[in-house]
């Protein structure tokens, strides 16, 4: 089954959102902003992770 994930990163959490091909939400988390973090949760959760999506907010000022 193929799986894709939305990131949703700020300064200090990332929001994960898995999703199958059919668009059923299969997970949801909230992590560090970390990219080992983040890998190891991918590899973990995503076996079959097809495409990872990234939104990225723009700090305030």
């Amino acid at each position: 089954m193929s799986i894709y994930a939305g990131l949703d990163v700020s300064d200090k959490t990332t929001h994960i959102c898995v999703i199958d091909a059919g668009g059923k939400v299969l997970r949801r988390d909230v992590v560090a902003s970390d990219p080992d973090v983040l890998a190891k949760w991918l590899s973990r959760h995503c076996p079959e992770l097809v495409r990872v999506v990234l939104e990225r907010r723009a700090s305030a000022i």
